[in-house]
C-alpha cells in the first residue's frame, strides 16, 4: 500500500467518525456544556412525545447547530484506519459547512501509541503523523462528505428501529432523556469503512432536557465480524455554537 493511499485511509475513518454526526459547526476551548447553550431556533417536540418524535426533534435540533466539539473514544477495541493503525479515540471540532480539526490517539501493531492531527478545508485533507508538519491528502475525504446527513453518522439517527425510552440521566452535567434502539451497521459506513450492512448495532442516544439537541451517541456491538463482541463506541458533542477558527495548515 503506497503512502498516500494509506494517509487517506487514515484520514477517512480519523476524519469522522466525528462521527460523527449533523452538520455543524465546533469549537476549541475544552468547556464542557453544564448549562445548554440556548443560541439560535430550537425546534420542540409534542408535549407528550413518542420516542420516535423525541429522537426525529433531536436529530434536527442539532442538523441545525451552528458548532459543536466531539469526543469519540472506544471500549474493549478498535477502529482500523491504516495498516497495522487502529483508533481509540478522536477529539476534535467541525465548521460548518465544511471544516474540521481533530487529533486521533490510537496504536501501531507494533505496540507503539500514536497521535495524529487531521485538518479538512472543503475537499482539502491534511494529515500530520509527527508534531505540526501536515502533508496534503489528495484522495482524503473531506470532513463535509463524513458529516453529509445522506452518508454520515446521522444518517444512522435517522433509521433508528424500534426506539423506545431508556430512562433519564445526566451526561456531562446536562440532564438527559435516553432513547435506546438498532442500527443497521450500514449506516455507519462513515465510521468504519468495513462496516457490515444487515448486522445490528444497539444505539442508545441521550437527548437534552432543555433544548432536546443529542448530547451523547453510544454504540454497542461490533460493525463487521472481525471486532470484538463487546465492543463499544460513545461519541459526545458539546460546546454548542461557540467560536472556532479552522484554516488550511501552513
Amino acid at each position: 500500500m503506497n503512502t498516500n493511499h494509506r494517509q487517506s485511509r487514515l484520514a477517512f475513518a480519523l476524519a469522522l467518525a466525528l462521527l460523527l454526526l449533523p452538520a455543524a459547526v465546533a469549537c476549541s476551548s475544552k468547556k464542557k456544556n453544564a448549562a445548554p447553550a440556548t443560541t439560535g431556533p430550537i425546534a420542540r417536540a409534542t408535549p407528550s412525545p413518542t420516542p420516535q418524535d423525541l429522537l426525529n426533534t433531536a436529530t434536527k435540533n442539532t442538523e441545525a447547530l451552528k458548532a459543536f466539539h466531539f469526543i469519540l473514544t472506544h471500549e474493549n477495541g478498535s477502529t482500523p484506519v491504516a495498516q497495522g493503525i487502529s483508533m481509540s479515540k478522536a477529539d476534535g471540532d467541525f465548521v460548518q459547512p465544511d471544516r474540521m480539526k481533530a487529533t486521533i490517539s490510537g496504536s501501531v501493531a507494533q505496540g507503539f501509541d500514536i497521535d495524529a492531527k487531521v485538518i479538512s478545508v472543503g475537499n482539502n485533507v491534511w494529515i500530520a503523523l509527527i508534531g505540526n508538519r501536515y502533508l496534503p491528502l489528495p484522495n482524503g475525504v473531506g470532513a463535509a462528505s463524513i458529516l453529509d446527513p445522506n452518508n454520515g453518522v446521522l444518517k444512522a439517527l435517522h433509521g433508528v428501529k424500534s426506539p423506545q425510552f431508556a430512562g433519564t440521566e445526566k451526561v456531562n452535567g446536562v440532564d438527559a432523556t435516553v432513547v435506546s434502539g438498532t442500527i443497521d451497521a450500514g449506516d455507519l459506513t462513515a465510521l468504519d469503512a468495513n462496516a457490515q450492512a444487515g448486522k445490528s448495532v444497539m444505539g442508545k442516544v441521550w437527548i437534552g432536557n432543555a433544548d432536546q439537541r443529542v448530547y451523547r451517541l453510544r454504540l454497542d456491538g461490533p460493525l463487521n465480524d472481525q471486532e470484538p463482541a463487546n465492543i463499544a463506541r460513545i461519541l459526545d458533542l458539546s460546546q454548542f455554537n461557540e467560536s472556532v477558527t479552522i484554516q488550511p495548515p501552513a
